[in-house]
């Protein structure tokens, strides 16, 4: 049983038509192979693989130009840091964002962030929590857990509607909030 496979067709190389032989060409490769003989366990063995390439041997050029990509790194979206001003209290779902996205990109780091997404999780916690205790759930969860919650990091995607019964109310619980007002 052969465990690993040669392509001969991977191999390319480039003969002058004044020198290309007449006869057909033999290429013999030498490898290290993983061979298995009658019951034994697989080893490593030396084969020999021979391809034979016919005649006429011809060089083609190809006079095209290279495609270039440029590569462009992300921007990164700015994160408002009107959570941070003393006392302010969080009067809208943007307010939950900015605070669970800094504080995650502070303590985790940088991460691919969409707007469209964080809009919808956060407004809908926000809807379903009510300022108040999503502004407690939320500090919690950076402040008192350090944005780990179950040796997970946290991300935008604990906030939604299905992870509440693992992350929102097991929080709230231990913060004394209601759950029983939530619809579920």
């Amino acid at each position: 049983m052969q465990l690993a496979t040669f392509d001969p067709t991977a191999i390319s190389f480039d003969v002058d038509e004044a020198s290309a032989p007449e006869a057909p060409v033999d290429l013999s490769l030498t490898h290290l192979d993983l061979q298995t003989i009658g019951f034994d366990e697989p080893e490593m063995a030396e084969v020999v693989t021979t391809v034979t390439f016919g005649v006429p041997v011809s060089t083609v050029a190809i006079d095209a130009p290279v495609p270039v990509k440029d590569m462009v790194a992300p921007k990164a979206m700015s994160t408002s840091r009107q959570h941070l001003v003393a006392g302010a209290e969080w009067s809208s779902w943007s307010h939950l964002r900015d605070y669970v996205v800094s504080s995650i990109e502070e303590t985790i780091g940088a991460f691919p962030r969409n707007p469209v997404i964080e809009k919808s999780i956060f407004s809908s916690f926000f809807d379903r929590w009510g300022p108040s205790a999503s502004q407690q759930i939320a500090r919690s969860a950076v402040e008192l857990h350090g944005c780990w919650w179950r040796n997970s990091p946290i991300s935008v995607q604990r906030f939604c509607k299905g992870s509440d019964p693992y992350f929102a109310e097991p929080i709230a619980r231990n913060l004394g909030i209601n759950t029983m007002s939530l619809s579920q």
